[in-house]
């Protein structure tokens, strides 16, 4: 097991990619950290009741896992999330960060609105940097930060063109 001994942070690991890669993760012995959205955000009820799944799974295969329920548009969350990681596996030190939480949606160019928009850099943009930033003084020498983005940052979709520069600031 190639990440035997390995902590890893997986945003917004409780469904679609984000689960495949903890698992995989989890697969190849790393301990993990996966969040899960908070009431306010979109997904929430879904997205708590599907971040038990992975865990399941994780903890199954002889690994720790901790989940912690958070809103990746909140300044304050990056913290939170390594506090709860530490706390939940004690172990002050990180491995592998996956920045994997995005929002997604439907607006047009011209339809889109002021909230819409700051929701998306939020979490697309702001959230990516902020916990890149919390983490770099657990992190350990050789670890590794992996930033993902959609395909929407890529490919000029018609109902998706409002949500192409948050995504397109991560590619960048």
């Amino acid at each position: 097991m190639a990440l035997q001994g390995k902590f890893a942070i997986v945003t917004r690991g409780a469904r679609g990619i984000g689960a495949s890669i903890v698992c995989a993760l989890a697969k190849g012995g790393a301990n993990v950290s996966v969040d899960c959205l908070a009431p306010r955000s979109y997904f929430s009820e879904l997205s708590e009741t599907q971040a038990v799944n992975p865990v399941e799974e994780v903890r199954a295969l002889g690994v720790s896992a901790t989940c912690v329920r958070v809103d990746m548009s909140s300044l304050d969350i990056p913290a939170t999330v390594l506090k709860a990681t530490i706390n939940g596996r004690g172990c002050d030190k990180t491995d592998i960060l996956v920045n994997n939480a995005g929002l997604g949606g439907n607006a047009t160019l011209e339809d889109g609105t002021a909230e819409e928009y700051e929701r998306l850099m939020a979490v697309n943009v702001r959230a990516v940097i902020f916990m890149m930033q919390t983490v770099l003084p657990a992190i350990r020498r050789g670890s590794r930060i992996i930033n993902l983005y959609s395909i929407s940052a890529a490919v000029v979709l018609p109902r998706r063109r409002f949500m192409r520069p948050p995504r397109q600031s991560v590619k960048e």
